[in-house]
């Protein structure tokens, strides 16, 4: 009978039938009229069918499929499904069976009392009195449909029957008075019947959270009942929490503790009083044990020197119930360990376990021995390998340094360094600081010098050093049983921490009708607060934090007068402390003499929440939220990051308002808190610890969207190469990642590597975008390709995949896939990833100096910097002192820059001029950060320091004494002007701006030097910081005019309006002015500007597209509409065209196919929303290649000329071998250097005489740019043939020569801005060189000239229009027989190619046709005009028009050339070629020493406004004396 029973359940929920349950037959016939037949059967067998609300989907989908509506659609439904049910199921076949509806009349025959029925089965007591049944959790929200008998006997006890005390005497008394009224209305007032049925309480959902044994045999569990009240007014719940209710339901919430075993549960409210109510079986409880053992699998930890030489694992149990909480602990068995574990449990079942390498450990054991101990102490044990597996003894620590050097007086800013020298086997080191080891940090291996390597190790102590001022740092190293440290003890230094005189609150009431308040925060003589530093502003109305020197008024840096102003719908008393500055102020009273004063003492109501997941890593927040009086001011959720402010309000008012927000999907915490608050400050918080947590009583908050992709769904991850041998070049690889269900629809995964592990940097949480793969159509899975710099050491490089909320590291994927998971580079000799560092650091003057009033001096800071193998590239430094720690003296430079040396070792001289009208200061470096070639850095800020040889070095400071009487006077705001003082709702562009003047009365004058700026702030902290421009400066009357111009954020001040503040001020003396609102106000200026909420469109940014197109993914706000659409112009003269979208919101819509045409480099794109026009977005496509596109592009016969001259490149096509090049690489390069040139100007020419008869000449310029609007016609053109200035700086890099030109373009309209153009010239004597330019790769080849062409900003006469570069070629050879031939082609998808070859020579260019536009990597256009016109048969010329698209700051596009000798064919025998046939007979050309001369053209930038007007000589000697020429000319002739 069971199985029946059970295969019936099964089957008729599938059909929304919930409710299925076996009776006796003949206790059914001992108590009613009408009886059932028993078929036979001496004890038949009855089923009761019937269903809760959850039946509906299924009836939609009945009647949709008949597609029609029956007479009576419920009985048809019933009992099509239940015939069908009963007929399908193989079971009921094996038994006669009759089935009686509950619709059937006594007079067919086939009457059941279906109650009484359910009554027998225990599904629901039937009350006679009332003649009703009641379900112990549904109530009478529910129906029985059927019964079925069976003629097969009753097997075991009849069921339990209902609890029969369900309906309290008040609860019958209703359900009589309604159902009297019914029969009245022969049952037709739907209403009546619904007041029947609401006359109980009902649970509407019961959700249970479970738990494994978390405490020896017992469980915890958590269960929430929703309960409909329908009248029934809850006071107590027996053993439980009333958690929430309203008028209408309630949430109730249990804590269970159960030992192992299965219970059922029973909820009671009102326990022990007369309105007593049980709810029997809501819940089944299953308390279980933790399954043992514990089945993880753990394969080998590979060195990695991420943290300490730790492994972070994720792993995953088999054998569990991942939704469900366990308790256990994960140990080390004994001290024969090299490792320590610690770990932690996340969501879904994931446990990172972390182990920490410990070389203090005196362990011969190279297995790792730990154990995970559940809750009942029953233990699982792991045996696991590690790198000590390939342990060989220690090389010889020849030398170790700790910097700073002396233990007392330690800056806690500075970050110590720790250097060692080791020779032979490598080391596994570690620094530790106080007793804790959790205050550790790796020691790494740096840099390699034959058979010895440095390494570093670096902590940040400053921290540390705020709880531990005094302890040991410690440097360990593992040798077995005998590990070796050295300790050093340390102090810090002694720093004052902030104090004030005074401190004063005050409040200005800005609009009294909603209780709009300017509150203003004062303290007199602040002192030793570090600018640029955060501080939080702590209140009773809300909290927020800024950045100083937001605040820093009247003084100096050392000593100033704090003012701020906010403004806030503040409706109580107000308190407020400024946290870290340690400053309490008066508490301010706010009165009301208002009769009727506003009084808002309640939270926002969120209404409603719903996540949607978008492509790339995003998910759409919605949010409906409800304020009673103020209005809403923020939603903020440390899960995802998520803010919601009056910005992203899409429909409706504050008050009442739908909000929309896009948040990435990368990061998502496993835990959090969502919180609440409207403008007057009231808020209301929920934690994610309540879990399932409830934002109302039928509410839960929705599972924030994530990646469905298990531990074990993935399937394949590998790289292309994971051997990386990198001695010369870097390497663009690319990772390859496939998991069960993967599609182009998936939640996108990240992939992060940690090239650089030196840097301090690290995941870029806040713009996860840039870490996501991109789907691969043919091999259907997910890829990303990413770069990996020359020269790294012999280590597995780190990385880290993310599934959103998790993610696995390199250690976690090795467990999974074993090598194939590991990035490893090889051992080389050359290996260098010790950043640029400061050698020698001396001051001109020496010693301290003292200026008089009138005199000027100049003082020379000159610093030496050492990279020993990549070399220095660039850096950056700024110069400041004890008075001017923010702003300082800013210099940007490269190698081209030194004084003497080079990249290697060079030196560097920085100069400020200073005259006597100055303060007494000490000057000293506030900010340094040096690059090397590979990108390795050393950061005053983080990671390692470049000047940490220099910590305590009196060198680095340089005091200045000037002797003039000190001003103490700052200069003053005297005119403030706004070009707007409001915005209106229908105001779409909201940029104003503001210009001021300022005056210095006293004799210093107004520091230029120091731009202040304007701070605006709303009233839901939403702020903005603009710096101003010095437009001139009066210096009779000490009057500096400043201006710019501000660019709101949409919908910024919201409905009120924001404020205005204006700090940085400063004078030559550094005395320091800054204004808050309330003192512009008191000023006599505008401080307040009002603002209201504008309904129009506006799109802000989009994701990048590639240049094949495919999905565009717009941002924006109030995008929303019943009829939106897109516009489109590609800039080709045909104007807007419309495109449909595939996706809208208010804040985000889509294209899923965006077909660009090919040779589009850039577009715009607008928004129609309810025929509401947006703004136009311009839109650069990033430049892509289609995946597999690039081999094709290799040439040759054999391919790239054989593996002894060349190979093909899947990213740069063919790569030729040095000497040879061409684009097969059958070219030999015969020069042993590069060819003379003209170092004073970028323009060259040259003419290389192969012997007495035969002599080419060659030419390459940039001719003109141009800028044409989107029709292609002509604005205006700038001649690039004629520099008129240009400054030159030489300087010897790798074997090469670098020039640097530079000049400004006076732009042809007076209200445009003028173009810096810089041109970068190097002369590559010896090496092929790879460079990575806009995700591309190029190759340079000996002897090679590189081309670098920058242009900045260029003043577009309009955004549609572009600019055209036009570069010329013209290649002439001199022989009495000659024959040209052009030619033009791709060299691979990201180069074209020009040749201009006269009989055995040519000249072969390349055009990079990607850019990078704005930083981004970008198509760009080259069209190629072969001028066969001016072709004749001894030259050929060609022109190349490169066009750049509009861009905003820069752009950069790429090209080569070079001159080469073709050993193979000649062009006096091709049909194609263009011959002098005038000239006689053929003579034979001399061999040899011709050929060669490479210029490559490799990078020009945007800014392009100057001239490349270049020729180059190339000679070659013929023979060493005099008598071989001689005879080799009686040869000739």
């Amino acid at each position: 009978m069971q199985d029946l029973i059970s295969s019936l359940q099964v089957d008729f929920k599938k059909k929304g039938f919930d409710i299925v349950a076996p009776f006796r037959v003949n206790e059914y016939n001992n108590a009613a009229k009408h009886k059932l037949d028993n078929l036979g059967a001496e004890d038949g067998t009855g089923v009761i069918i019937g269903c809760t609300k959850s039946f509906w989907s299924h009836f939609e989908k009945y009647i949709q499929k008949i597609n029609t509506i029956p007479k009576d659609p419920m009985n048809s439904f019933c009992k099509d499904t239940i015939e069908e049910v009963l007929a399908n199921n193989e079971l009921v076949q094996l038994y006669q069976h009759d089935i009686r509806f509950d619709w059937n009349s006594p007079a067919s025959g086939k009457y059941v009392h279906i109650q009484t029925c359910g009554h027998f089965a225990g599904v629901a007591h039937y009350d006679k009195d009332i003649m009703w049944s009641i379900h112990p959790t549904y109530g009478l929200w529910f129906v029985f449909r059927c019964a079925v008998v069976f003629n097969l006997n009753y097997e075991g006890p009849s069921p339990p029957l209902a609890p029969a005390n369900l309906f309290t005497s008040e609860i019958k008394d209703e359900m009589r008075k309604w159902t009297n009224i019914a029969i009245e209305e022969g049952w037709s007032n739907l209403e009546t019947r619904l007041k029947i049925r609401d006359s109980c309480p009902i649970v509407l959902k019961t959700e249970l959270v479970e738990e494994y044994t978390t405490f020896y045999d017992q469980c915890n569990l958590k269960s929430y009942h929703i309960i409909q009240t329908n009248g029934y007014e809850i006071l107590d719940v027996k053993d439980g929490v009333l958690k929430m209710k309203n008028t209408t339901h309630a949430l109730v919430y249990h804590s269970i503790n159960k030992r192992v075993g299965s219970y059922i549960f029973d909820l009671v409210l009102n326990p022990d009083t007369k309105d007593e109510y049980i709810f029997k079986n809501t819940i089944n409880i299953k308390c279980e044990e933790l399954p043992y053992p514990f089945n993880i699998e753990l394969k080998e930890l590979p060195l990695n020197y991420g943290n300490l030489l730790s492994s972070r694992i994720t792993v995953k149990p088999k054998n569990i119930n991942p939704k469900k909480y366990y308790n256990g602990k994960f140990g080390i068995y004994n001290d024969d360990n090299a490792f320590t574990i610690d770990y932690t449990k996340d969501n879904e079942g994931y446990i990172q376990l972390n182990l920490h390498f410990d070389p203090l450990s005196k362990t011969k054991n190279t297995l790792q021995e730990i154990y995970f101990e559940d809750s009942m102490a029953r233990r699982t044990n792991y045996s696991v390998s590690t790198f000590l597996k390939d342990y060989s003894p220690i090389g010889d620590i020849l030398s170790t340094e700790f910097y700073p050097v002396q233990d007392e007086n330690i800056d806690p800013d500075q970050v110590v360094v720790v250097e060692m020298m080791v020779q032979g086997n490598p080391i596994y080191s570690s620094l530790y600081y106080g007793e804790s080891k959790q205050n550790r940090a790796p020691v790494y291996p740096i840099e390699n010098s034959g058979e010895k390597t440095r390494y570093l190790g670096y902590m940040d102590l400053s921290s540390l050093f705020t709880y531990i001022p005094d302890g040991n740092l410690t440097l360990n190293t593992y040798n077995k049983e005998n590990p070796i440290t050295k300790t050093k003890k340390w102090t810090a230094k002694q720093t004052p921490g902030p104090k004030h005189k005074s401190a004063s609150s005050s409040t200005y009431i800005l609009d009294e009708s909603n209780g709009l308040r300017e509150i203003t925060l004062k303290a007199q003589s602040l002192q030793n607060i570090q600018l640029n530093s955060f501080d939080y502003l702590s209140t009773n109305f809300n909290s927020t934090s800024f950045t100083w020197p937001i605040g820093q008024g009247r003084g100096t840096e050392k000593s100033f007068d704090f003012t701020y102003s906010f403004i806030g719908k503040i409706l109580k008393d107000f308190s407020s402390t400024l946290t870290k500055s340690n400053i309490t102020f008066p508490e301010i009273l706010i009165t009301n003499d208002d009769e009727s004063p506003i009084i808002d003492t309640k939270p926002p109501v969120l209404v409603d929440l719903s996540y949607e997941l978008l492509p790339n890593g995003y998910v759409l927040l919605k949010a409906h939220i409800k304020d009673d009086v103020s209005g809403f001011a923020n939603l903020y959720m440390t899960k995802n990051n998520a803010i919601l402010s009056p910005i992203n309000l899409q429909k409706g008012t504050l008050l009442d308002g739908y909000y929309e927000v896009v948040v990435q999907a990368a990061i998502v915490m496993n835990n959090g808190m969502l919180s609440l608050t409207d403008k007057a400050g009231n808020s209301k918080e929920f934690f994610s610890s309540d879990f399932p947590e409830h934002y109302d009583v039928a509410n839960q908050f929705p599972a924030f969207p994530s990646s469905s992709v298990d531990y074990f769904d993935i399937t394949e991850f590998y790289f292309e190469s994971n051997n990386l041998v990198l001695s010369e070049f870097g390497i663009l690889n690319t990772v390859y990642c496939k998991f069960k269900g993967a599609s182009k629809q998936s939640i996108t995964p990240s992939f992060y590597i940690r090239a650089y592990q030196n840097n301090g940097e690290s995941l870029n949480t806040e713009n996860m975008v840039e870490y996501l793969m991109e789907w691969d159509s043919e091999l259907e899975l997910y890829r990303k390709q990413f770069y990996l710099p020359a020269r790294l050491l012999n280590r597995n490089v780190e990385y880290m995949l993310f599934f959103a909320p998790n993610y696995f590291t390199s250690s976690t994927l090795y467990q999974l896939f074993g090598e194939k998971a590991l990035l490893k580079v090889a051992k080389a000799s050359n290996s260098d990833e010790m950043p640029p560092i400061v050698t020698s650091l001396s001051w001109d003057p020496p010693t301290n100096l003292t200026i008089d009033p009138k005199q000027q001096v100049d003082i020379i800071l000159s610093i030496g910097i050492q990279d020993n193998k990549n070399g220095f590239e660039y850096g950056t430094l700024t110069i400041g002192s004890d008075y001017d720690s923010r702003v300082g003296h800013k210099f940007a430079f490269t190698p081209s820059d030194s004084m003497n040396g080079d990249v290697y070792n060079g030196i560097y001289q920085f100069k400020l001029t200073l005259n006597g009208n100055c303060r007494t200061q000490q000057y000293k470096i506030i900010e340094m950060e040096l690059y090397d070639s590979s990108g390795h850095r050393s950061s005053t800020k983080e990671g390692i320091n470049p000047l940490y040889k220099f910590y305590q070095s009196p060198s680095t400071t340089l005091s200045v004494t000037c002797s003039v009487g000190l001003d103490r006077d700052p200069p003053i705001i005297k005119r403030l002007q706004y070009s707007k003082t409001s915005f209106s709702k229908d105001s779409l562009d909201r940029s104003f701006s503001i210009s001021m003047s300022v005056q210095d009365n006293g004799s210093p004058g107004v520091s230029l030097g120091h731009l202040p700026f304007v701070y605006l702030l709303d009233d839901v902290g939403a702020s903005v910081q603009v710096e101003f421009v010095l437009e001139n400066y009066d210096n009779t009357y000490r009057i500096a005019n400043y201006s710019t111009t501000i660019q709101l954020p949409y919908n910024f001040g919201n409905e009120n309006g924001f404020i205005v503040s204006i700090y940085g001020i400063y004078d030559n003396q550094l005395n320091t002015m800054g204004y808050s609102a309330e003192d512009l106000r008191i000023a006599g200026f505008t401080s307040f500007i009002q603002t209201q909420i504008t309904t129009t469109p506006i799109l802000e940014s989009s994701l990048p597209i590639s240049s094949q197109g495919g999905l565009l993914t717009l941002f924006g706000q109030r995008l929303l509409g019943t009829d939106v659409f897109a516009y489109v112009n590609y800039l080709d003269g045909a104007g807007y065209q419309k495109v449909l979208l595939s996706f809208t919101s208010g804040v985000t819509v889509r294209i899923d196919n965006l077909n660009i045409p090919n040779l589009a480099t850039s577009f715009y794109i607008k928004l129609s929303v309810d025929g509401v026009m947006s703004n136009d977005l311009l839109i650069v496509p990033i430049h892509t290649i289609k995946a597999g596109s690039q081999s094709s592009y290799c040439k040759g016969e054999p391919l790239c000329g054989g593996v002894s001259k060349g190979y093909c490149s899947k990213n740069a096509g063919c790569v030729c071998i040095p000497p040879y090049s061409g684009d097969q690489c059958l070219n030999s390069n015969s020069l042993d250097s590069p060819p003379p040139f003209n170092s004073t100007t970028p323009n060259s020419v040259g003419n290389v005489a192969i012997d007495p008869l035969q002599s080419f000449f060659y030419e390459f310029s940039a001719l003109e740019l141009e800028e044409l609007d989107s029709k292609g016609d002509l604005i205006v053109s700038y001649d690039l043939s004629n520099w008129s200035s240009f400054t030159n700086k030489s300087i010897s890099i790798n074997n090469k020569q670098k020039y640097i030109y530079s000049i400004t373009l006076k732009n042809e309209f007076e209200d445009k801005i003028d173009t810096v153009v810089n041109i970068t010239v190097e002369y590559n004597k010896e090496k092929q060189e790879q460079h990575i330019f806009a995700n591309t790769e190029y190759y340079v080849s000996p002897n090679a000239v590189k081309y670098t062409i920058s242009l900045g900003a260029y003043g577009f006469a309009s955004n549609l229009n572009r600019l055209r570069l036009v570069m010329h070629s013209n290649f002439t050879f001199k022989q009495d027989i000659t024959c040209s031939l052009i030619e033009s082609g791709k060299v691979s998808s990201s180069v074209d190619y020009v040749k201009l070859k006269v009989n055995d020579h040519y000249l072969y260019s390349r055009y990079a046709s990607v850019g990078e536009i704005d930083s981004k990597s970008t198509r760009v256009k080259n069209v190629i005009n072969l001028h066969r016109d001016h072709q004749t048969p001894n030259s050929a010329v060609a022109r190349v028009s490169i066009q750049l698209p509009y861009y905003e700051s820069s752009a950069i596009v790429s090209s080569d050339f070079s001159i080469l000798h073709d050993h193979l064919e000649s062009t006096l025998n091709n049909k194609d070629a263009i011959c002098d046939t005038n000239k006689g007979k053929k003579k034979k050309l001399t061999r040899g020493q011709v050929a060669g001369i490479v210029v490559g053209v490799l990078v020009f930038s945007s800014a392009l406004v100057a001239i490349v007007s270049h020729r180059i000589i190339n000679y070659k000697k013929w023979h060493k004396s005099q008598q071989e020429l001689e005879e080799t000319t009686k040869l000739i002739n």
